[in-house]
Parts: C-alpha cells; structure tokens; sequence
C-alpha cells in the first residue's frame, strides 16, 4: 500500500503473479482471478476496487514499468526499479475502462483522474503484506 506524499491518497494492488520479464512478452496471466488494485482515499473521497475480469492480462510489463491492467494505462508502480519517494520513479495513470480490470463503480471513474492525485508521483509505502 502506499499513500502519495503531495495529494495524500492512498492506494494499493494485490497478485499472486511474479512480475513479468520481457520473456514474458509482457503480460502474466492470473488463473486464481485473485489480483485487484484499490485506493481508500482518493479524488472522489470514495473507496473503490478495481476486479480482474480478463485472467490473461492481470500484470503487464510496458515501458513505462509493470502495470496492473494489460489494456490501456491503469496503475504503475516503482517505474524503473525507481525508489517509493522519487517523484519521477513512480506514475499513477487515470483510471478508464480495461479489457484486464473492471471498476467497482463505473460512476466513479470521471472523478478518479487518477489513484495518486497527479501522474508522476512520490510516495510514502505504508505497510506491505505477503500471504
């Protein structure tokens, strides 16, 4: 979980899945279904989660680092292997539509411009757990 220094949002992802490498082709399937990315403070001061839907692009690599969410920019973290608190090593795309994830409120998403506040970001990592 991490929380953006500027905005204070906080937010999160969870997967199983090992994080892809360019043998990969640059995206990792999730059979269990279990991965999500969430934020529980946000632009629209609304909880949301965004669902797997699409089992063959739950984490992707792409340029820019690993995203969850194959289609489309979602959610990037540690871009570049980058530190939590370098403003220029981390990006928190707009939430929109994926063929990988659903929102949990689709009303939401016009006021989710994005899960940190701003598309390059520092962030403060709050706690992380493995299962």
């Amino acid at each position: 979980m991490r929380q953006a220094k500027e905005s204070g949002f906080v937010f999160g992802a969870y997967t199983e899945c090992p994080w892809p490498k360019d043998a990969d082709g640059g995206r990792v399937a999730d059979p269990s279904c279990q991965s999500f990315f969430f934020s529980l403070h946000n632009a629209a001061n609304y909880p949301v989660c965004c669902h797997l839907r699409d089992t063959d692009g739950a984490v992707g690599l792409h340029s820019s680092g690993v995203r969850f969410g194959d289609s489309g920019p979602l959610f990037t973290l540690f871009v570049d292997g980058k530190a939590a608190d370098d403003p220029a090593g981390n990006r928190a795309f707009p939430l929109r539509e994926s063929s990988s994830y659903q929102l949990s409120d689709q009303a939401l998403a016009p006021l989710l411009e994005a899960f940190a506040g701003a598309e390059l970001f520092a962030a403060a990592e709050i706690e992380v757990y493995a299962l």
